[in-house]
């Protein structure tokens, strides 16, 4: 965390200070009477524990501990850092270490800068011509490898980690979702059942409570506000409450599928189709990785980690959502009931064989089914109302909906 150290403290006793855990007393690090501490804590205005400790970097995204959390979670997501082969670059400049590392289908370029002043390079890359760096901290996509030397800029001291991924490997749109480990944290004690007060014991009811409401007030904000399908860009969210749900279940998945009322500082709320479910981490990371633009949180449960997802990104969920329009299937909710409804431009659909299609640059999701694809348009309800009273033949007609009924 950047923390000093006493020199005047004889032999190694400047490293033997207590941890810097907190800006109170002892640091955080003892509750015993401070002439009890076997060293005292760091006391200095620029490096002592009342300016620096983990409390307080980790409420900071551009801190020490933070940075170093990104750069460990940017490692162990590349298998090739630690097993990959190692082919050493020899650009002209012998200030730059530059080398690839290649493990499976997987190719990471790392360029470092060795001296205190900007550096330039040019990497000979020209094998893999074709190729897309992206860097690994942003994911910003950097021009192609071409025949010509590949140039780059370093300031001093510094590096810089890409992955060179193929041309069908990138996505369709910038993600401008923030890193998984930036994401908030959701502890959860009881699956599902932890945001709901009357689906617990009573001793549990307040720590419910309080998982519900960080849920609306400080994880769901911040995805909804970044979708394209949220009307109200530029508005501050207050909230997004989820008004009704119900657990919905398939061949050993279970959805949270919801009514998400997001409640601006101004203007009328609006209310979305917002359908989540729980990925834990031993659904493998390149499951993990492809949801990455869907993540809405990590979630933490006693041993077991994962991510919060939006559902309409889950192949699984998609393929239950298309059965169950063509079958009519009725989705009893807390408050009502939500029934899966299909019009005569869905006949035919139901039948066919799921395909994978890439992401669309749409609103939403798009449903493939064969040679023919449902797109996702999650619009909030009233502008729903308005779009099926008008009569436009320009536009795709409305092959499927999800209705609710109160009551």
């Amino acid at each position: 965390i950047g923390m000093g150290d006493n020199v005047y403290l004889g032999d190694r006793d400047g490293v033997r200070t207590p941890m810097q855990w907190q800006p109170e007393r002892n640091a955080g690090f003892s509750n015993a009477d401070p002439q009890r501490l076997y060293l005292p804590p760091i006391m200095d205005p620029i490096y002592g524990y009342q300016a620096v400790n983990v409390e307080a970097q980790a409420r900071e995204t551009s801190s020490l501990l933070n940075w170093m959390r990104r750069m460990l979670a940017a490692r162990k997501l590349q298998k090739a850092f630690g097993r990959g082969t190692l082919t050493f670059l020899r650009p002209a400049n012998r200030k730059i270490l530059a080398y690839l590392r290649e493990y499976g289908g997987d190719l990471i370029l790392c360029v470092a800068n060795l001296a205190r002043s900007a550096q330039p390079v040019e990497l000979d890359l020209a094998r893999h011509k074709g190729r897309v760096p992206v860097e690994l901290m942003g994911r910003a996509n950097f021009p192609p490898i071409a025949d010509t030397p590949y140039v780059l800029t370093l300031p001093g001291h510094g590096f810089m980690w890409f992955r060179l991924a193929k041309g069908e490997e990138l996505p369709a749109h910038r993600d401008e979702r923030p890193p998984r480990d930036e994401l908030p944290v959701l502890v959860l004690f009881d699956g599902w059942q932890s945001l709901f007060r009357d689906r617990v014991v009573p001793w549990r009811i307040a720590l419910a409570e309080k998982v519900r409401a960080q849920l609306e007030r400080d994880v769901l904000p911040p995805y909804v506000a970044t979708q394209r399908w949220y009307a109200g860009k530029g508005d501050k969210l207050k909230r997004v409450a989820l008004v009704d749900s119900a657990e919905w279940g398939k061949e050993g998945a279970t959805w949270l599928v919801t009514l998400a009322r997001a409640e601006r500082e101004q203007g009328d709320p609006q209310t979305y189709f917002l359908p989540l479910t729980l990925m834990w981490e031993d659904a493998g990371e390149e499951r993990l990785r492809a949801m990455q633009g869907a993540t809405i949180a990590r979630i933490r449960q006693q041993a077991r980690v994962g991510v919060l997802v939006d559902a309409l990104a889950d192949d699984a969920f998609c393929r239950a959502l298309v059965v169950a329009i063509g079958t009519g299937r009725e989705v009893r909710c807390a408050q009502g009931t939500l029934r899966f409804v299909r019009g005569s431009l869905f006949t035919g659909l139901a039948g066919g064989d799921y395909a994978e299609l890439p992401q669309p640059r749409a609103r939403d999701r798009a449903l493939p089914d064969g040679d023919r694809a449902l797109r996702a348009w999650r619009a909030d309800r009233r502008r729903s109302r308005v779009r099926r009273e008008r009569r436009n033949a320009d536009h795709a007609g409305l092959a499927a909906g999800i209705r609710r009924q109160p009551g």
